[in-house]
């Protein structure tokens, strides 16, 4: 198997492991704040679609830029990002993220083994980075640690 088909099974994986931990958790929990810090499942929901459409902009256009939000140090972009997907309903966030995950899987069947090592792949993007550390931490990496969170989530709110 090649490098890039093991970086899109890793996603799979990954993913598949998010979703079943997820879905460990009553659907009535999901607005409830507390599961990330303040935040709510649906809020972690729609902060990891938000880093996946930046990935879909990234391998759409093969530049490396995107929100000005990536201009601030990670936590104050994550704030942002609530603030922005707060107040949107849970089916709307919801239908955001599978759609989302849904045009991200392709455009990551695409890349090659040599694009996700060589950052010249990708204008812009600085010669000591490689697509495949920010591809990786916009998706598996990202949604093995929100796993974790709703792992425990689950097992600290058993369902009655």
């Amino acid at each position: 198997m090649d490098e890039a088909q093991l970086f899109v099974d890793t996603v799979i994986t990954a993913r598949a492991a998010w979703q079943a931990a997820v879905n460990q958790i009553p659907l009535e929990d999901w607005e409830q704040a507390g599961f990330c810090g303040d935040w709510s499942l649906k809020d972690v929901i729609a902060h990891i679609a938000w880093y996946e459409r930046e990935m879909i902009h990234l391998l759409e256009t093969r530049q490396f830029e995107g929100s000005e939000l990536w201009e601030l140090p990670t936590d104050e972009r994550n704030a942002q990002i609530y603030l922005l997907k707060k107040d949107q309903p849970l089916t709307q966030v919801l239908a955001s993220a599978i759609m989302t995950y849904k045009q991200l899987l392709p455009l990551l069947e695409q890349i090659s083994a040599a694009e996700l090592l060589d950052p010249a792949a990708f204008a812009g993007m600085p010669p000591e980075w490689t697509p495949r550390q920010i591809l990786a931490g916009s998706t598996h990496l990202h949604y093995d640690e929100h796993r974790q969170q709703a792992e425990a989530w689950a097992k600290n709110h058993p369902q009655n």
